[in-house]
């Protein structure tokens, strides 16, 4: 097992950082100094080698929005998921040990820290979103789980029952929207329909989907989704990805009401997000889409209208070892770059003709 370069109890890590959204993401040396005299690791911490990182669009937003005041002349860390061996422990350390394959998000919003680093020091009672990998799962499909995954599972988690439930995943070839499709079939729906394009179509069915609407022309594809509904029955659960509007003010020919079990859950966001050029309004959801929410929040809507992301994630670590043991998971890896070139990698992302994740490896 590799040895983490640790010279007079002061480690140099290698990261991707940048100072704020005028600054250039690059490769910088940052020194990690020991807790004590004694112990490099303070009792609670883990020292980890990391193996692979994965993009996310969060990574790209926390970036772009950096304003030029916020923490001045600190550089911040890049990156949240991830997966890497464990190295060292903490005296206080039970849930790990060296020589552990381990994988997770450490975003932490403009700490100095992010994942894309070659080493990382986790404190496992702050960052809770770390796991075993599953026995056989390969490294780099655990580097690309938790942010998609988790947030697919904790949202769709909110609608309590699913077993023979009709779900709608509009956005089924985004990575939440993958994920998602998986999680709907492993939780029994019975109906899976999922919008994508027609490049996504065998991901699509592969991922759990029944059928599949082309969401390019919008009328074509609400005309579908409601003639799906007639067919299968009104969905118990919309889950939406990607903000698509195409169902706004229009749910009642889709979607079970609030008192018969029904819900709308959206990731939040804009769905005229870009990720070449992030505005603080792409944070925003769309005027239609919030007037959906008040109205169900104040109780004048027959539907019961979310808008979320993801907070804590609980729960989605056994779901992951379950799913993976029953052969009903997989991640789709897109492209796999050196550290050195993870601006390949953010260059890509940001055209947004991506299929799966973007990840960057490390020697």
């Amino acid at each position: 097992m590799t040895e983490a370069p640790i010279v007079n109890n002061t480690l140099t890590v290698e990261a991707v950082t940048y100072y704020n959204y005028t600054t250039p993401l690059e490769i910088a040396k940052r020194e990690i100094k020991g807790r004590s005299e004694s112990s490099f690791l303070a009792p609670t911490e883990i020292l980890v080698k990391t193996k692979y990182a994965a993009l996310n669009p969060v990574d790209v937003c926390l970036w772009q929005l950096c304003p030029t005041w916020l923490k001045r002349g600190q550089p911040k860390g890049f990156g949240g998921d991830f997966s890497g061996v464990v190295l060292q422990t903490g005296s206080e350390v039970k849930s790990f040990k060296a020589g552990d394959k381990i994988y997770g998000d450490i975003i932490s919003p403009y700490s100095p820290y992010g994942s894309f680093a070659n080493y990382q020091v986790i404190d496992v009672t702050k960052q809770t979103k770390i796991a075993k990998v599953p026995e056989g799962l390969p490294m780099e499909k655990a580097a690309g789980i938790v942010i998609p995954f988790a947030t697919a599972y904790e949202l769709i988690t909110r609608h309590k029952n699913l077993k023979d439930a009709n779900v709608l995943v509009l956005g089924g070839g985004t990575s939440v929207g993958m994920m998602g499709l998986q999680i709907v079939r492993h939780l029994g729906a019975k109906y899976i329909l999922t919008t994508c394009s027609s490049k996504s179509n065998s991901i699509a069915y592969d991922f759990g989907a029944h059928e599949t609407v082309d969401y390019h022309d919008k009328e074509a594809e609400y005309k579908q989704i409601v003639e799906a509904a007639k067919k299968h029955g009104k969905f118990d659960l919309i889950f939406d990805t990607c903000r698509d509007e195409v169902l706004v003010g229009r749910l009642k020919d889709v979607l079970k009401t609030k008192r018969e079990g029904g819900k709308y859950i959206q990731v939040m966001g804009s769905n005229t997000m870009t990720y070449g050029t992030v505005r603080y309004t792409d944070m925003l959801p769309s005027r239609g889409n919030l007037r959906e929410q008040i109205l169900s929040k104040l109780r004048l809507s027959n539907y019961d209208f979310a808008i979320g992301n993801l907070s804590d994630g609980a729960g989605y670590a056994k779901a992951v070892s379950d799913m993976w043991e029953k052969k009903q998971f997989n991640v789709l890896v897109d492209t796999i770059y050196k550290f050195e070139e993870f601006q390949k990698a953010v260059d890509k992302f940001q055209t947004g003709y991506v299929k799966g994740k973007l990840l960057v490896e490390f020697n």
